[in-house]
């Protein structure tokens, strides 16, 4: 069939317009008779052949239909072709992509980085044991070491620079000291190895980085197969709970690092990798602010408002590294379930922080169907936008909406005073009977939670 596309109006072209030959008249010969015989024959009626000519108009009509015609098939021909070859491109492409995702996603050391961001931080990890080392104490060289994943591992393994150069000096200290022990070696030995694994992971996101930047392939293209891994890094949605200091030491890592590539990566999918904003000096800072307004100040509260988002074990972490750098005091013995700290903290400054949680309720109304049952009762959510403020009523009495919730967009946050808070409850309540929705509670010192 392709064939006879390709040479169908090359075969047109020739014969058709090939010129009329005309043909030769015809010759005769005479053939001797005898008379007699002639005289004899009885005369009969001969039909006579009559030829008709065909003008030299109808063959040039007829050569410039057949020229047509093989324009056409030789047009339809190149559009098939073209459609087939960019048809055939396209595959390869999408081959090429496939091909390049199934290598990155099988490299052994890539495969484990990606099972402990994919919540498998549970299963035994094997790394081959150092053999070279053998003056150290308790240690018993052997093919592998067999190990399960912890933050703390994790953190120590995506140190900075400064740290794990330290690390490593203090190790070959302790070893030309002969008080190198079996465990250190074997915990310098698994975090290194974590190093690497994630090194690997990175540069193989930036490798598909390069891919959008030489305009190789589109977001569109990419997106059906890194979306996933790049959601389980940068999305808060999708992070293994209880791990913020892992993250935060993940997204320091990144910018330490060096990997660009990821950084604009994850841009190009609406995602933004941070360092981690907090340093041990933050409050040390504050004492040294002048009366009135201070830069150094909002940053730090800032931050402190930021830090309320992430896993109790992280923010005790952080508050008690502000605390130590600050006093050498333990965070229980100065921050209290009140504001006394800060207030301590402010001086001269115009301004006071009073704790009144207790004047307010705040009901959460999250999820696909919160606007709706929301317009129910008010109109003033229509066109709230996302992290906007509106003031209005609910069952008769003054809420502040926002557009903001702990489960990301869409939801809905209502403030509204302590006393008038079960009145607003019962009437969201009413309002949502009809979509399934489920009261639920938020442990809280204080606070009885609602099922």
């Amino acid at each position: 069939m392709r064939l006879f596309f390709y040479l169908a109006p090359l075969l047109a072209f020739t014969w058709f317009a090939k010129p009329a030959q005309s043909s030769p008249p015809p010759t005769t010969s005479a053939v001797p008779v005898a008379a007699t015989s002639v005289a004899a024959m009885p005369v009969a009626a001969v039909p006579v052949a009559t030829a008709t000519t065909v003008s030299e108009q109808d063959l040039l009509a007829a050569s410039k239909w057949l020229l047509a015609c093989g324009a056409l098939l030789t047009g339809g021909a190149i559009s098939w072709g073209t459609r087939h070859y960019v048809r055939q491109q396209r595959w390869q492409r999408i081959e090429f992509l496939r091909q390049a995702v199934s290598e990155f996603e099988q490299d052994p050391d890539i495969r484990n980085a990606l099972k402990i961001l994919d919540f498998e931080e549970y299963r035994d990890y094997v790394i081959p044991a150092a053999q070279e080392i053998t003056s150290v104490r308790g240690y018993q060289p052997t093919e592998q070491i067999v190990f399960r994943i912890s933050d703390e591992l994790l953190c120590n393994a995506l140190a900075n620079h400064d740290q794990r150069a330290r690390s490593k000096h203090q190790l070959e200290a302790h070893q030309a000291r002969d008080l190198l022990t079996a465990e250190s070696l074997r915990q310098y030995q698994i975090e290194t190895a974590l190093r690497d694994w994630f090194n690997k992971l990175l540069n193989g996101l930036e490798h598909f980085g390069y891919f959008l930047e030489s305009e190789l392939f589109t977001q569109k293209e990419l997106q059906p197969w890194l979306s996933y891994w790049i959601k389980l890094i940068a999305d808060p949605a999708y992070r293994r709970p209880g791990a913020s200091k892992f993250y935060d030491a993940l997204y320091s890592y990144i910018h330490h690092s060096g990997f660009f590539g990821v950084q604009k990566l994850f841009e190009r999918f609406d995602y933004r990798i941070l360092p981690s904003p907090y340093k041990d000096t933050d409050l040390v800072a504050i004492r040294m602010v002048a009366p009135g307004y201070s830069t150094q100040l909002a940053l730090t509260l800032a931050k402190a408002a930021y830090l309320a988002y992430q896993d109790k074990q992280f923010v005790a972490e952080i508050v008690g590294r502000w605390v130590a750098a600050l006093t050498g005091r333990s965070e229980d013995d100065i921050i209290r379930h009140n504001f006394r700290y800060f207030n301590n903290l402010i001086g001269n400054a115009a301004v006071k922080i009073v704790d009144i949680s207790t004047r307010y309720g705040i009901l959460a109304l999250q999820g696909p169907h919160s606007r709706t049952i929301l317009n129910r009762l008010t109109d003033a959510v229509l066109q709230l936008g996302y992290f906007k403020v509106v003031q209005t009523t609910l069952a008769g009495h003054a809420v502040t909406i926002s557009r903001t919730g702990f489960t990301g967009d869409l939801g809905y946050e209502v403030w509204i005073s302590a006393e008038n808070a079960l009145s607003v409850f019962d009437a969201l309540c009413g309002a949502g009977r009809d979509y399934n929705h489920t009261p639920i509670g938020i442990e809280n010192p204080g606070f009885n939670s609602a099922s």
